[in-house]
């Protein structure tokens, strides 16, 4: 409860100076991570990401260390050897894996249930 309105206590100041929450905890991050850490829920969080046109690799790895699900990309500023997996197939890969989920639980949407695996 202390930590509670400590936080309150806080904001309640930085609300009276006029001094923005962006101001005060973000230096120099990009407004693509500032709209991901604002975003309310999980699916909107991903949504922003792996449709993000900029900096779009994920990862940059040689062809016979990409996991199966993975089809790697050959790109300009990296050599020959070297693939890159753009955030789109990651993306789709955990929409994959979510649609699995919910067919094999019968989940109703937006539910917290919490599946812990062995």
């Amino acid at each position: 409860m202390l930590s509670y309105n400590i936080l309150e206590n806080f904001h309640i100041i930085m609300k009276d100076s006029g001094i923005k929450e962006e101001d005060f905890f973000y230096h120099g991050e990009d407004e693509l991570f500032l709209k991901v850490v604002k975003a309310k829920t999980f699916q909107k969080k991903l949504d922003i990401r792996f449709t993000c046109p900029k900096d779009n690799i994920a990862t940059v790895t040689k062809e016979k260390l990409l996991p199966l699900p993975f089809h790697g990309v050959p790109h300009k500023d990296y050599p020959s050897p070297w693939l890159t997996v753009p955030f789109g197939e990651y993306g789709k890969l955990v929409k994959a894996a979510a649609y699995v989920i919910k067919r094999k639980f019968d989940l109703p949407p937006f539910s917290r249930v919490g599946l812990i695996g062995k």
